[in-house]
Order: C-alpha cells, then structure tokens, then sequence
C-alpha cells in the first residue's frame, strides 16, 4: 500500500462532489470506498478497460493450441487412420479446438480476476475504516509527506469529515 491520505465523507453527494473537484484540480483519486456499488464514482473518474480481457484471448489460443496438439498427438500415437480418410483429419478435430478455447479461456479468466481483483488478501488496506462498510464514504489519494497539509486542505474545504494520514 502507499502513502497518502484518506478521506471519509457523510454522504454519497459529498463524495461525488469531492471526486469531481479533486479531478478539476488535477488530484488523483486512487481509491473510492463506498457501502454499496457507486456507478457515478466510475464516471467521473473514467476507470481503464480492465486487462482481463488479454488474459482470456491468452487462455482461449493456449486452450487451441493444446487441444490440436492433443488431438493431433492422440491420432498419430495410435494410428486411428481409416481408409480413405486424411492422416490427420481436420474437420472433427474443430470441435476440441473449440471446446479446448471456451476452457482455456474460462481458466485464464478466473485466474486473471483472481489476480487483478489482488483476492485471497489476509490484511485489509491501512487506508480503510471499518464505517466504509457502514454509512461513510471514502477516498484514498497517495501523496508524498510533503503533499499532506495541501491536500489536507483541499480535501477539508472540499467537505471532508475527518482525514487520516496512512503511511506504510
């Protein structure tokens, strides 16, 4: 976790209005802390595409690779040829191409949410409080030690409640 500064606001208005300021003077907000799922917060702050998405065209092209590679592997090993037909028959071996995408791609995902959404923490962050979870919202802003006055400021005319210095 950073440093930084961590606000807690009364409501969800203020908090908006706070977020909206902070970017208008070019303050970055790091982290919003809220007791249910805020969409206006996203909006404002015009979260990134999430790079989940690379994990699972990665796992779907790993799942095509590997279930050819099985396939091709498992006819030639043991000489399932027929007569007539090819040695290595292309249009049934779509069908475990496939299936291997949609599993290596399901797997990929999961592992890359697991990750991006950093899961299986054993600490909480330093910057939450437990009335996040309640009635309060929050904002963490990582800043140097000598940021902390002026932001301190900003975040107290902006209609902060309290505002907590988190070091590491």
């Amino acid at each position: 976790m950073k440093q930084g500064l961590t606000a807690i606001f009364l409501d969800k208005d203020h908090l908006l209005s706070a977020v909206k300021d902070l970017g208008k003077q070019r303050i970055g907000v790091d982290t919003v802390f809220s007791p249910f799922p805020c969409h206006e917060v996203e909006e404002i702050i015009g979260s990134k595409p999430s790079i989940v998405r690379y994990f699972t065209l990665g796992g779907g092209v790993v799942g095509i690779l590997a279930g050819l590679g099985l396939a091709s592997y498992a006819h030639l090993e043991w000489k399932i040829i027929t007569s007539g037909k090819p040695i290595l028959p292309w249009i049934p071996f779509f069908i475990i191409a496939f299936e291997s995408c949609i599993l290596g791609g399901v797997l990929a995902t999961m592992t890359g949410m697991i990750l991006k959404n950093r899961l299986f923490r054993f600490r909480l962050s330093r910057a939450y409080d437990p009335r996040f979870s309640k009635d309060r919202f929050g904002i963490f802003i990582a800043c140097k030690d000598t940021e902390f006055e002026g932001v301190t400021k900003i975040l107290k005319d902006i209609g902060a409640e309290e505002v907590h210095a988190v070091r590491e």
